[in-house]
C-alpha cells in the first residue's frame, strides 16, 4: 500500500487482511473499518482458504499484540477444530508484514 493511501486508511480506521498468493506473495485480500471487524474477517478467511483443519496447527503470531492474539484465538476456536491453536511473538520477515499491532496467521 503506497503512503498516501496509508495515510487515508489510517484516517479512516480501515484495515488492511492481507493473505499468500499460491506463488507465496502477499496481497491484498480485503479490507475493514476497525479492528473488529478486521478479526472477523481474518477469521472467516480461515474458512474460506483452510481444508482439514483439524489436522492442522493455527499459529498466530503477533507484534506487540498479545490481547489482540488471544482475542483471535478464542474466535477461532468457537468456530473451527484445529489440532492445537499457538500464539508466539513476531520475528523476521513476519514483523515487517505484520507491523506494530499486527497479526499473521499460518495453518
Amino acid at each position: 500500500m503506497g503512503k498516501l493511501k496509508g495515510k487515508i486508511a489510517s484516517f479512516f480506521n480501515i484495515k488492511p487482511v492481507l493473505g499468500a498468493t499460491e506463488e507465496g506473495t502477499i496481497t491484498l485480500v480485503d479490507k475493514a473499518r476497525g479492528s473488529k471487524r478486521a478479526i472477523r474477517k481474518l477469521v472467516d478467511k480461515i474458512g474460506e482458504k483452510g481444508e482439514n483443519l483439524e489436522e492442522k496447527v493455527l499459529g498466530i503470531a503477533h507484534c506487540n499484540a498479545l490481547e489482540k492474539a488471544e482475542y483471535i484465538k478464542e474466535k477461532a476456536a468457537k468456530k473451527y477444530n484445529f489440532r492445537e491453536i499457538i500464539i508466539v511473538e513476531t520475528a523476521g520477515i513476519s514483523t515487517v508484514y505484520a507491523n506494530e499491532g499486527g497479526i499473521v496467521l499460518a495453518f
